[in-house]
């Protein structure tokens, strides 16, 4: 009964965060503190932070060799930058199939940096793909219900990286899995 009334308030206080976390951002009262961030840190402490709950789901993570090797500096707000990444690892967790391995990579554009966290799920059914990063959105299905979300993550997300003059998007196969993708402006 404890863990499941810690798991309950947990779940609780995540909605709650999301819920002021949209209305600072619909508001422009979102404080953003834009500076120079070493973004493969900012990977490194995601996947440290995020991996107990990947366990949970019988899921890994693994940072591309390059990834980990490089220093890439971005221009960003390393707290925001730090939710976005907690969000999609989570998500990829959830939605990937035990056992498997979820994959994160940075690559160098221009004069942006994309990152990408490709899962090995369901993909996201065609229906729902054009409501993907709506507010409260989340795709009909048992799987999705099952996984216990606001529908609130990828919303602010794109929200974000947009506010950082970044942007996000994603490519899906289904019964392949999705890579969600976000890119930040790279210091000069």
């Amino acid at each position: 009964m404890i863990k499941v009334a810690n798991k309950n308030s947990q779940r609780l206080i995540t909605l709650v965060n999301d819920i002021l976390d949209m209305d600072k951002l619909l508001s422009g009262k979102m404080t953003m503190l834009p500076e120079p961030v070493n973004f493969s840190e900012v990977i490194t402490q995601a996947v440290e932070a995020n991996a107990a709950y990947a366990a949970n789901y019988q899921v890994r993570f693994a940072v591309s060799p390059d990834t980990v090797s490089s220093t890439v500096m971005v221009i960003g707000d390393a707290n925001r930058l730090m939710q976005v990444m907690a969000n999609l690892l989570s998500n990829a967790a959830k939605f990937s199939h035990p056992g498997n391995i979820v994959t994160i990579r940075q690559i160098k554009l221009d004069t942006f940096l994309r990152v990408e966290v490709e899962d090995r799920g369901e993909g996201i059914p065609v229906a729902f793909q054009s409501r993907i990063f709506e507010a409260f959105s989340q795709a009909d299905s048992a799987n999705t219900r099952r996984q216990g979300s606001t529908g609130l993550g990828l919303n602010i997300s794109k929200k974000l990286i947009q506010q950082m003059g970044g942007e996000v998007g994603y490519i899906t196969e289904i019964n392949c899995g999705t890579t969600f993708w976000f890119t930040v402006p790279l210091a000069s």
